[in-house]
């Protein structure tokens, strides 16, 4: 049988021959050449591509089939030859069709030799020997080594496409939570307006606390800050407030006998400091659970305290008010990493005022607010209304665990 490269040499050749129209010769005479056509360039160029581009295993022909073992049984699947070019990985035998196998000799079958069985009672039955189940490996199906295993890697694979498909991972912004706040402190008042000319000073804060799955949050939060006024140099601290010391001297002893010995009329002011302080439990609602934008809204409720501080000719006098306040607080951040976050905050504190606590060089005593209300209300001042309402806004850098 002919080799595959001589087939294919033979191949070539006959595409010269058809191209240059080459005669055979006949006896001594010469070969006979003709100028070929454009016609037999296009056969002759497509046999020659063809030739070269079967593969020599399509050329090598159909298998041969070794004959049969010694004892004429058929070949088993595992001992059937494969192709030559078989032995490649990934590779599967192409078997010879029935028609075209070399015939085998004819064996006799083996003959099935049964016992009988001892002979039973007359009302027994006994069940007929089941045959042998033929093997339900077909002949002509390749051994399971030849086989080519499926590729991972060019296969569909849910769980490999299931990371791709979902994209790159949402921030999340549950967990503990911590931020800083820095910014300024404001105030809202006649106390500010009028009596102290107060402006913005400046003002730290922090939150520390949890977020339960993105949409609430819940600690304790706080902050301290500073405020700058401009006082009249010799004007009488109780005055700021819009109450006459006089006044309120009198009727502080009408009400509370012996709980004041203080002159409030030398109460001359030098210079002055204003301070405020917060600390209480703050509650948060977000509106976006996830993603790179963060926003909420919170309230809460804690404690608050005006300090302020008067140079006077006695000494340095305080006057502390002490209240209850109600923030309302509005965030917006954005997320430059998944746990830093960073943004505006604006804070409105509103409070109520219960006592002052005055601290004098000779004397240091609380008064309640409700007797300085009283007072006022004979000069005709609401005291509470006077006091600051405080706000801030500031920059608020978000920390998450």
């Amino acid at each position: 049988m002919p080799t595959p490269s001589t087939i294919r040499k033979k191949g070539f050749i006959a595409s010269i021959h058809f191209i240059a129209n080459v005669g055979r010769p006949v006896g001594d005479a010469p070969l006979r050449f003709q100028t070929p056509s454009p016609r037999r360039w296009l056969v002759g160029l497509l046999v020659a591509l063809i030739a070269a581009a079967v593969p020599e295993e399509a050329l090598a022909g159909p298998p041969t089939l070794p004959p049969a073992n010694a004892a004429g049984s058929p070949r088993s699947l595992e001992a059937a030859p494969t192709l030559a070019f078989a032995d490649r990985e990934g590779v599967v035998p192409v078997q010879r069709p029935t028609g075209m196998q070399e015939p085998q000799p004819l064996t006799a079958p083996a003959r099935i030799t049964t016992t009988r069985p001892p002979s039973a009672p007359a009302t027994s039955t006994t069940a007929p020997a089941t045959p042998p189940s033929p093997s339900t490996t077909s002949p002509t199906s390749p051994p399971p080594s030849l086989i080519p295993e499926a590729d991972p890697i060019l296969d569909d694979d849910p769980a490999v496409d299931a990371p791709r498909a979902a994209g790159p991972r949402s921030i999340e912004h549950r967990g503990v939570v911590a931020d800083v706040r820095v910014g300024m402190l404001g105030c809202r008042g006649a106390f500010c307006r009028q009596g102290h000319d107060a402006r913005p000073g400046a003002r730290v804060g922090g939150f520390l606390g949890g977020n339960v799955r993105g949409w609430f949050e819940a600690g304790i939060g706080g902050g301290w800050g500073t405020l700058s006024s401009n006082v009249t140099p010799g004007t009488n601290a109780l005055l700021l407030y819009g109450l006459d010391p006089a006044v309120l001297q009198q009727a502080l002893w009408a009400q509370a006998a012996g709980l004041l010995q203080v002159d409030l009329a030398g109460l001359a002011v030098q210079e002055n400091e204003l301070r405020a302080a917060q600390l209480g439990p703050s509650f948060r609602v977000h509106f976006v659970p996830r993603g790179r934008i963060g926003a909420f809204v919170g309230s809460g409720v804690g404690y608050n305290l005006l300090r302020t501080r008067y140079q006077t000719a006695v000494g340095l006098v305080g006057l502390d008010f002490h209240g209850i306040e109600v923030p309302v607080e509005a965030n917006l951040s954005v997320y430059l990493m998944e746990h830093l976050a960073v943004g505006l905050q604006f804070d409105y504190m509103w409070t109520w005022y219960g006592v002052a606590v005055l601290d004098h060089p000779q004397q240091r005593v609380a008064l309640p607010m409700g007797v300085l209300q009283a007072a006022g209300e004979q000069q005709g001042v609401d005291l509470r209304g006077q006091l600051p309402q405080l706000w801030t806004l500031g920059l608020a850098v978000r920390g998450r665990l």
